[in-house]
């Protein structure tokens, strides 16, 4: 048995044992308990994403109305066949497709504001994203509907035009029939409705799922963030 280490005081010879240095840890400190739950990213992708579309809405909705507005004034006086139709078409339609795209104006800065949100974290942003959702379902709908029609009286009225004039060769495949452009309009109404119901149909769903409740309600609310200090 190794003997112990002493240190004797200078002035009265007594003697000390020797202070031993605390052992080296081999190991990291644990303590009891759970490692803290990484934050999930899908706020910030489903964010970013709200606030792309929502912009591109932006733009899109003031775009689409003022074409609305000008292309009946840009063909007012042109004196082409088909035209004169096609002039008549747009004024038919002009104030329900602009209210449509006004909607959609304020559709677009809803989802943008709800995109900031979701970015923060902040609760409220769910319950404006299914709302959202659920008018732009309904606004999307009606938007297809009005193109479906806005796009089959341009067709029926240019072929009309154009088939029935001094001169006019036969239209191919039967293009002048009623069939032919509810088809071609039909199609087109569908590939923007698709497009349209993308994101709000994604958001329905997904802020219904029962992971996504849960962990939005860990969220900060307004009410519950502490006042500044001042």
């Amino acid at each position: 048995m190794e003997a112990e280490a002493r240190i004797q005081h200078p002035g009265s010879g007594a003697t000390f044992p020797e202070p031993v240095p605390p052992p080296i840890r081999r190991t990291p400190p644990t303590s009891p308990g759970t490692l803290p739950r990484p934050k999930p990213v899908w706020p910030q992708v489903l964010g970013i994403v709200a606030i792309v579309f929502g912009g591109g809405g932006v733009l899109y909705s003031i775009y689409s109305a003022v074409t609305m507005w000008y292309t009946p004034r840009l063909f007012a006086n042109v004196n082409i066949p088909g035209v004169s139709q096609m002039h008549s078409v747009f004024l038919k339609w002009q104030t329900p497709v602009m209210v449509a795209h006004g909607v959609g104006l304020i559709l677009a800065i809803w989802l943008l504001w709800a995109g900031v949100l979701l970015l923060r974290r902040r609760r409220r942003a769910a319950p404006l994203l299914l709302a959202w959702g659920l008018l732009r379902v309904v606004h999307a709908l009606s938007l297809a509907m009005l193109t479906f029609l806005m796009q089959r009286d341009q067709m029926t009225a240019t072929f009309s035009a154009t088939s029935n004039g001094p001169g006019a060769p036969a239209m191919p495949f039967g293009a002048a029939t009623p069939m032919f452009s509810n088809g071609v309009a039909t199609m087109q109404a569908g590939v923007l409705l698709l497009w349209w119901l993308l994101l709000p149909i994604f958001i329905l769903v997904w802020f219904c799922l029962p992971r996504v409740t849960a962990e939005v309600r860990n969220w900060a609310s307004p009410a519950s963030r502490p006042e500044p200090i001042r």
